[in-house]
């Protein structure tokens, strides 16, 4: 969409642009719904964390030693429940990307 509004100059894009992401699973209310307040990490930080799993190979005490190192403005506390919460989610939910259907 980004490409479409910048290059091609659809100027119908961009409302969708402003929107923020949410898989909108809950019934209707007032609150905006957000995926990254639903899942509790940024994009941003998924995108950190894949770099670190899938490309880095790490496991969790080697996550945590390196976001030490990357995200210097959150706690070791933050960090560690950062990696649990990740950890634990990936593990509830890898078999959906082993498993053939």
């Amino acid at each position: 969409l980004k490409y479409l509004y910048d290059v091609e100059k659809y100027e119908s894009v961009a409302n969708l642009l402003k929107l923020v992401p949410s898989a909108e699973l809950r019934p209707t209310t007032n609150e905006k719904q957000s995926d990254e307040v639903d899942i509790g990490f940024t994009y941003e930080e998924l995108n950190t964390i894949h770099e670190l799993r899938s490309i880095q190979k790490c496991g969790p005490l080697s996550m945590f030693f390196n976001l030490r190192n990357i995200w210097i403005n959150l706690s070791d506390t933050e960090i560690f429940d950062k990696v649990k919460r990740f950890f634990k989610r990936y593990s509830q939910n890898r078999h959906k990307n082993t498993v053939l259907t």
